[in-house]
């Protein structure tokens, strides 16, 4: 499977470790998981789950840790029944599981034919990856795949395809005149509030790993940022005071509420 950015391991399609929850019947089971799944005469067009509730879930595993991309989800093959919105957990010993992206609820499907695809704000390393629906349409049933970035290519992660949905939440760093705090939405656009000064909006651009954040203050100010992740949670660059035409060293570091499962 070929990525704009890199290379991608199809996990389920490739053959990897599959497990769930429970399965509504023997013919309504984890072989009939994989995505565009059209399978056998008789039985299910998808997995489901025995019950519709928040314990369900089905997972892909590798021996090695993977870089994982991201997910597509699909629902149950000529019926009415899909996830509407789910969590992914990931784990490398299949008992501690941590909520990736900062506990995000993805959107997930609308009806049973189309394919949603949820990429992550930067690749998860993990052995395991779970699918946790929290609300469905009709019934628990899920066909979906999980990529991961092909080792033989380049198993680190790429650091020169940053988009946007990795700042997705709340910051909190420093300026040439103080603190500040930055919350984006996964577009990069968001609210800044400068204690003792006025606050205001940003909007976002990136040029490969490069990042340019433009404030508006309320007080028409405008304001900026120019630098780079160096890692998901840390920011370090440089803040722009347009307006005055001064320069000052700046960093931000996300507010984080791990969740652990």
């Amino acid at each position: 499977v070929r990525d704009s950015q890199m290379s991608l391991i199809a996990a389920i399609q490739s053959g990897c470790n599959v497990n769930a929850s429970t399965q509504y019947a023997p013919d309504h089971g984890i072989d009939r998981c994989r995505l565009n799944f059209s399978g056998n005469r008789e039985g299910a067009g998808s997995w489901c789950a025995a019950n519709n509730d928040s314990e369900q879930w089905i997972q892909v595993s590798v021996p090695e840790p993977r870089n994982w991309v991201k997910v597509d989800i699909q629902g149950r093959l000529n019926v009415d029944q899909w996830v509407t919105s789910f969590m992914i957990l990931h784990s490398n010993n299949g008992i501690d599981w941590f909520a990736a992206d900062n506990g995000r609820i993805w959107n997930g499907c609308t009806d049973n034919i189309r394919i949603v695809e949820c990429r992550f704000s930067t690749p998860i390393k993990a052995r395991c990856l779970r699918l946790k629906p929290l609300s469905w349409h009709g019934h628990i049933s899920v066909r979906w795949e999980a990529y991961y970035v092909d080792p033989q290519t380049n198993d680190k992660e790429p650091q020169n395809c940053v988009s946007l949905c990795a700042l997705e939440g709340t910051w909190t760093g420093n300026w040439g005149g103080g603190s500040l705090g930055i919350t984006f939405n996964s577009a990069g656009s968001g609210t800044v509030e400068i204690p003792g000064h006025s606050n205001g909006t940003c909007t976002t651009t990136v040029n490969q790993n490069i990042i340019t954040i433009v404030i508006k203050r309320n007080d028409g100010m405008t304001q900026g940022i120019v630098g780079s992740l160096t890692d998901k949670d840390n920011f370090n660059g440089t803040y722009v005071h347009f307006n005055a035409s001064t320069f000052s060293s700046m960093y931000l570091r996300r507010v984080k509420n791990p969740t652990s499962y």
